[in-house]
């Protein structure tokens, strides 16, 4: 079913206004079905919703087991991570995690003889490409090439950046609370280093191409924010606004000589359809 929203409200509300059903059916159907908001993946029971969204329910399948694969080979697997999905648990929560789901395909299909080895993490709020081993050599392998992946990601920004390309260079440490900011390399900060291109901007807000040398925690977050962009959605790190409803940080491009092969190999993603209407783009 394919609905426009047509007033700003929560997803049970607007559901239950267009299908008619009690808030107890609405709410099994979101956690049960398969829906997509402007074409990205909703993994959270309740949203806000903004009117001119597009929004399809499909109930023949649950995203629980619906994984984005964009890359498959008998060492490696690429898959789309959905925005507010964790990529792995913390070990206190018995929560849905996209490692979970990507393990549980993988050892489905290889009949329990492989295994998701994760590689790297994106924050929860944080869609775009994850990468995963199959077993532990590979794993180790391509942990210890990992600096020398090109990493891409489109960021939107508060604000027009004065620089349409420009390399930041900061010191990041993270504190007691887990809280990462910017410090002095004397004072025990790891160097982080950032650089972007400008792709488009409004009056409000600059899309950005964002390419990363290192690999810090919130990294991209930190740094943009110490600049006085903080992308948007971003309360953590100072964003005052959050006009499509989530961060805008979606990791787009991953490109690597194979682990195995040697040979190169280069993964992209599409740019968020939330993200290109905010700049009119489709």
């Amino acid at each position: 079913m394919k609905f426009t929203v047509d007033q700003d409200e929560l997803l049970v509300s607007f559901l239950q206004r267009k299908i008619g059903c009690s808030i107890s059916k609405i709410k099994k159907k979101i956690k049960y079905s398969n829906i997509t908001i402007d074409g990205e993946l909703n993994t959270t029971h309740n949203p806000a919703v903004k009117s001119g969204q597009i929004i399809l329910l499909d109930e023949s399948s649950s995203p629980k087991k619906n994984i984005s694969i964009l890359f498959e080979d008998d060492q490696l697997i690429a898959v789309e991570k959905p925005v507010n999905l964790l990529t792995m648990g913390t070990g206190k929560y018995n929560e849905n995690t996209l490692y979970q789901q990507v393990n549980t395909y993988i050892k489905e299909k290889s009949h329990n003889r492989q295994n998701a080895h994760i590689i790297h993490r994106l924050d929860r709020e944080v869609s775009g490409i994850l990468l995963f081993a199959k077993n532990k050599k590979v794993q180790e392998k391509v942990i210890d090439e990992w600096y020398g992946f090109e990493k891409k990601y489109y960021a939107i920004v508060e604000g027009v950046v004065v620089k349409e390309s420009e390399t930041l260079t900061h010191w990041l440490k993270e504190n007691k609370q887990y809280h990462v900011y910017v410090t002095s390399e004397k004072d025990g900060g790891k160097k982080s280093i950032t650089s972007y291109n400008l792709i488009n901007k409004s009056k409000e807000y600059s899309l950005l191409e964002v390419f990363i040398q290192t690999g810090r925690k919130n990294q991209i977050r930190v740094q943009l924010s110490e600049i006085g962009h903080s992308i948007i959605g971003d309360q953590k790190f100072g964003a005052e606004s959050n006009p499509i409803n989530r961060l805008g940080l979606h990791a787009f491009s991953l490109k690597f000589n194979h682990p195995v092969s040697n040979l190169e190999v280069a993964i992209n993603t599409e740019i968020p359809v939330s993200f290109a209407k905010l700049f009119s783009l489709n």
